[in-house]
């Protein structure tokens, strides 16, 4: 075991500071946890004390003013009350400009000339621009608190202490205000903040201060500080299971019932879930309502038993949205229940989880990611063994069956573990492998991760390239307080365009929430579809495979086989769906794959799709071509393609055959919906596995025959 009692330490006295100064790293969101009555706000008045803000310290805290001496009131530490009554009066700019004391005397102060900047960027850091002259009392709990959190901020120290800014308020603002903390943090700000709960406390946090009985039992972060006896100590529960994988401590707890006597139970497991969250390639709903610990607990139990593998090892990924540290956890505790030894990898791409499951020979994977959905959605993506996809049909319907009955597998005899392992760099270089990195030309890119895993994953691959990357939304937050990270919408690509202008880029480059996916600009921000990048990633593909076979669905643009064609390889054209996709390229042993989504599959990733190494094909023939990437496209996007477009309709095969003898003089094929084709023009029209849905994809050679047959189309569908 890790001896932490080492690091026990009595609050109070500047031992304390220097331990606590050791041990946080700038930039950090650190939670002070412990039971209520164990001084949490005693620690934090400490710092405050000690640490006067010329130091670096600011304390936004719950206290009433009105309850402090004047020396309190004069400190540059700032002590802020979250009553009404005593802010009531003011405007949010006139509370945050508190935040500004330049020479505080009995609670009067002077404003320097950088006070109204300051105090604006304050504000927005929070969220509150539109805000800034509502009266304070007219605000909601959750906007009081980013009040208070914005007057700390003006104050622009490194350091912000906060006592409990999520106590009284709801689950869902809860939420919000940590998540703004955590991108704080990573802004550079550290945060110290109170907590109560160690659930949020081990979600958000990226270090735990444990509290028991006014001692300072430990600062580690969650998952070393789970694994410890320290937590029975601190909060009196009982430790469920250990894990001394690789001599490593790990622990899940329950809190222990309160009543004298009491034998305690874990509550029943919800089995039962809503059908609705099984989609035809992953599992999807909103947290917690429809998708929280306890289902994907059951989840976990029902994976290990579709796998039929004497325990099997499973490679456990998520993405950046808060509420998957708690479907993580519940995950890995139902798989090892039922006998797995789960590899949790952390935050990390859709196409890492992929490549960790082939890489290091895993029995099967799941990625807890919502991928480009909004922040109220989580969901779960699920692989076997060489990171073969599972879908509806092969294996997510009898995981949603066994929940539907309410009975889960039983128990292994003997629980599997839970450890952790860090693979970015792996995957970074797996990346690479697929080009000649010293044929990469000093490219500025300028790269709009959404606030997704791309984030985290760019640094580690481009760290190895010469090219200058502009970050844009590069903070993990999966609020998604810019834009919705699904790239392959136009309204979603404005910022990115306008930065690529700004700095005079060679061009731009987007990745959705999960980072599996990719698109791109060009120098003049003009936007390349995943028809376009399909094409351009065969052609780099063919250059090393002359002859080999190149997958596209039926979506993309007729240029693509056409230039696949002339390239010297075989087009393969085939139905909409990675897992359809990946099994075609399986049985052909093809070599590459691309969606007009924005989906790129690697034959050499077993079979899975990468947004990054498309990326990297991309650059390394933007290289080889020696001239501005929009007239490397030029040649190939000669058509104008309409985009998908939605209609909801209620009889979908009536108004398929209502289509099909509107245009009986066409050559019509029935691979995927009903193609409609003729020479200069053709569509799409296929239905929504998860809904009432109509998709409708046109292109035509010219724009005008393109829109013409596109209305046309519409008309009919909506008649």
């Amino acid at each position: 075991m890790i001896a932490l009692d080492a690091l026990t330490v009595r609050i109070g006295g500047r031992d304390l500071l220097r331990n606590l100064r050791a041990r946080i790293a700038p930039g950090e969101f650190v939670a002070v946890v412990g039971p209520n009555g164990v001084g949490k706000t005693t620690l934090l008045r400490t710092i405050a004390g000690l640490h006067p803000i010329s130091s670096g310290a600011v304390l936004v805290m719950g206290s009433d003013l009105r309850a402090l001496s004047v020396r309190e009131r004069a400190t540059r530490a700032a002590f802020v009350t979250a009553e009404e009554t005593v802010f009531e009066h003011l405007a949010v700019r006139e509370v945050v400009a508190m935040g500004r004391l330049a020479h505080a005397k009995w609670w009067r102060w002077t404003r320097n000339p950088n006070d109204e900047a300051a105090i604006d960027t304050a504000i927005a850091s929070v969220g509150m621009r539109d805000m800034a002259d509502r009266d304070v009392a007219t605000l909601s709990a959750g906007e009081r608190q980013r009040a208070w959190i914005a007057l700390g901020l003006a104050q622009e120290t490194p350091i912000l202490l906060l006592d409990e800014p999520t106590s009284h308020l709801d689950v869902r603002v809860a939420q919000e205000i940590l998540q703004l903390l955590v991108r704080l943090a990573r802004g550079g700000k550290t945060i110290l903040c109170a907590l109560h709960d160690l659930n949020e406390a081990s979600a958000y946090a990226d270090r735990i201060a444990l509290l028991s009985e006014r001692q300072l039992l430990a600062i580690a972060t969650p998952q070393r500080l789970l694994g410890t006896e320290l937590i029975e100590r601190a909060y009196g529960i009982a430790l469920d299971r250990i894990n001394l994988a690789d001599g490593t401590p790990r622990v899940f707890a329950r809190p222990r019932r309160h009543r004298a006597g009491a034998v305690e139970e874990r509550a029943p497991v919800q089995t039962k879930v809503d059908p609705g969250i099984f989609k035809s390639y992953d599992v999807r709903g909103i947290y917690p309502t429809q998708l929280n610990e306890d289902v994907a607990y059951a989840i976990g139990r029902c994976f290990v038993a579709l796998l039929g593998v004497d325990k099997p090892r499973i490679a456990a990924g998520r993405d950046m949205r808060p509420s998957g540290a708690h479907l993580a956890q519940g995950f890995a505790r139902g798989a090892s229940d039922a006998g797995a030894d789960v590899v949790q990898i952390g935050m990390v791409s859709t196409d890492a989880l992929y490549f960790a499951v082939g890489k290091f020979g895993f029995d099967g994977g799941v990625m807890i990611t919502a991928s480009h959905n909004p922040a109220q959605y989580n969901g779960m993506k699920f692989t076997r063994a060489q990171a073969r996809a599972i879908s509806l049909d092969t294996g997510l319907s009898t995981i949603a069956q066994r929940l539907a009955s309410g009975e889960l597998p039983p128990k292994a005899a003997k629980p599997g573990t839970i450890s952790e392992r860090d693979i970015l760099d792996d995957f970074a270089e797996h990346c690479l492998s697929f080009v000649d990195r010293a044929k990469i030309k000093p490219f500025k890119i300028a790269i709009d991760a959404g606030n997704g895993m791309a984030g985290e994953t760019i640094p580690h691959v481009f760290r190895s390239l010469p090219c200058d990357v502009v970050p844009i939304y590069f903070e993990l937050d999966g609020s998604f307080p810019n834009h919705p990270a699904s790239p392959i919408e136009p309204e979603n690509m404005a910022d990115l365009q306008a930065e690529v202008k700004k700095h005079h880029c060679d061009l731009g480059v987007a990745f959705d929430g999960d980072a599996d996916r990719m698109f791109i600009v060009d120098e003049k921000a003009g936007l390349i579809d995943g028809s376009t990048v399909t094409a351009l990633v065969a052609l780099n593909t063919l250059k090393k495979h002359p002859g080999s076979k190149i997958l596209y669905n039926l979506i993309c643009s007729r240029s693509v086989p056409e230039l696949i064609e002339k390239a010297g390889g075989i087009p393969v054209r085939s139905k909409v769906g990675h897992s359809i996709i990946k099994e075609i390229m399986r049985e052909q042993d093809i070599v590459f794959g691309g969606e007009h989504s924005g989906h790129f599959y690697f034959r050499d990733n077993w079979y899975a799709d990468s947004g990054m190494i498309a990326l990297l094909a991309c650059l390394e023939l933007f290289s080889e071509a020696g001239k501005p990437v929009s007239e490397v496209i030029a040649p190939i996007d000669t058509r104008f393609r309409s985009g998908e477009i939605n209609t909801k309709v209620n009889d979908i095969p009536a108004k398929l055959a209502e289509i099909q003898e509107h245009y009986k003089d066409a050559d019509i094929d029935h691979l995927d919906g009903v193609t409609i084709s003729y020479p200069h023009w053709w569509m799409n029209v296929r239905p929504s596995n998860t809904e009432p849905l109509l998709r409708l994809n046109v292109e035509g050679d010219t724009r005008e025959l393109m829109e013409q047959h596109r209305d046309e189309a519409l008309a009919l569908i909506r008649s």
